[in-house]
């Protein structure tokens, strides 16, 4: 798959999906299974955190660069 295809929104869930629910995705110590459990309510938040990094190239500090990959 080519890194120049935009990221789809079924990726980013299926990439959330993928993690262990006891992994942290931030520096907060919330884990994938709070967000899994609260997709509904922060879904839109974190597509548009992988959207803003895919245009924009760059993450606010403090965050894990590996959630990313």
């Amino acid at each position: 798959q080519s890194l120049e295809l935009p990221i789809l929104v079924d990726e980013i869930k299926n990439a959330i999906w993928c993690c262990g629910n006891k992994k942290t995705f931030g520096p907060d110590g919330l884990t994938f299974k709070h967000m899994k459990d609260n997709q509904d309510l922060i879904s839109a938040d974190i597509i548009n955190f992988v959207k803003y990094f895919e245009h924009h190239s760059s993450m606010a500090k403090g965050n894990k660069s590996a959630f990313i990959t």
